[in-house]
């Protein structure tokens, strides 16, 4: 009569675990692992053995058995009553089914084996949430990267429209002092053709004073235009960084005397008392001649423009130590005199 084989130990790290007792906190065996038809493991759980044994006792020392663990080797393994024992270690995760079959002394082996289904965990790694954070992950660098792509985008067309604003800007600018240098020259022309009249007018011996002192205004007046207008055609020289600042050495009580001289006119005109007084009869020193004719025109030009009619304009130079003041109205210039370059 061929044997009945039971399941009768589980083993765990080659510890027999018995029924209710706790493993890391959980109870792997509810039950004898001969009356449990499934057997749930955890990933950690990478070494047990399962024994059994044939229930045939009449010489069970020659009883045979084979074994075999469906998903993951399908061949059976014989074994013999001395060793009874299935071992196994780091199965992947997934499920197996444990068959053992038992043979008698006869060589008559049992027409069913006993099973046991046995399901390995996944570890954390390996489970669908963990799969559902690696694809969030995935997803997140994908938007990641394709989000920096943009930016990247979008900053080099912005360096490529402010690129090409500043070029259309300069171009702009090189446009506007093309235009302002070609009505520059075309306005030296005939004022430079003004002079020679002028000078004619001035030399003439029988004209009264104060024909000859309009004659002389007009005549100022014209060389301040012709001024005007060479300092239009110097911005060309200031844009390509030609131009360069020559000083002379200047008197410069007669120097403010002839600014003033050129806005005596506008003064009699507008009704404003305007004068100039000077603190010293000559004062030596060295500037830029041209650059500080414009200084002072600006800054006359402004105390004319916003002071009343019948008001008054005091212009007074002021000489100290090493230095010279300039003064009109309660604005005050301070410049050190010595021999450099004041502007």
């Amino acid at each position: 009569m061929a044997p009945t084989v039971e399941l009768v130990d589980f083993r765990l790290f080659n510890h027999s675990l018995q029924v209710g007792e706790k493993v890391q906190n959980r109870v792997v065996l509810n039950q004898n692992i001969g009356e449990i038809p499934k057997l749930l493991l955890r990933h950690s759980d990478n070494l047990f053995s399962i024994e059994f044994a044939a229930l045939h006792f009449l010489e069970p020392n020659k009883n045979q058995y084979k074994f075999r663990l469906l998903g993951f080797n399908d061949n059976w393994i014989p074994s013999d009553a001395k060793e009874r024992v299935a071992h196994y270690s780091n199965l992947p995760a997934g499920k197996y089914t444990f068959e053992v079959q038992a043979a008698n002394n006869d060589g008559l082996w049992a027409k069913e084996p006993a099973r046991l289904e046995i399901r390995v965990l996944p570890p954390f790694w390996l489970t669908w949430w963990a799969y559902l954070i690696y694809l969030g992950i995935i997803a997140a660098a994908i938007w990641m990267y394709r989000q920096s792509i943009l930016l990247r985008e979008k900053l080099r067309n912005q360096v490529k429209m402010e690129t090409f604003k500043r070029e259309k800007t300069e171009e702009l600018g090189q446009m506007k002092i093309h235009f302002f240098t070609n009505i520059s020259h075309e306005l030296r022309t005939p004022l430079t053709l003004l002079v020679s009249p002028l000078e004619d007018l001035l030399k003439q011996e029988n004209t009264d004073a104060s024909t000859h002192e309009m004659y002389t205004l007009m005549h100022r007046n014209v060389e301040r235009l012709k001024s005007m207008i060479d300092q239009l055609l110097e911005f060309r020289k200031i844009e390509e960084g030609l131009l360069h600042l020559e000083v002379v050495e200047t008197d410069l009580v007669r120097f403010f005397q002839n600014i003033a001289i050129a806005f005596r006119d506008l003064a009699r005109h507008r009704n404003i008392q305007f004068s100039f007084v000077s603190s010293v009869e000559e004062l030596k020193a060295w500037v830029d001649r041209d650059l500080l004719e414009k200084v002072l025109f600006n800054l006359l030009s402004n105390a004319f423009k916003y002071s009343d009619d019948h008001g008054q304009i005091l212009m007074k130079l002021t000489a100290m130590s090493n230095k010279w003041f300039f003064r009109w109205k309660t604005m005050v210039l301070v410049f050190r005199r010595k021999k450099c370059p004041i502007f």
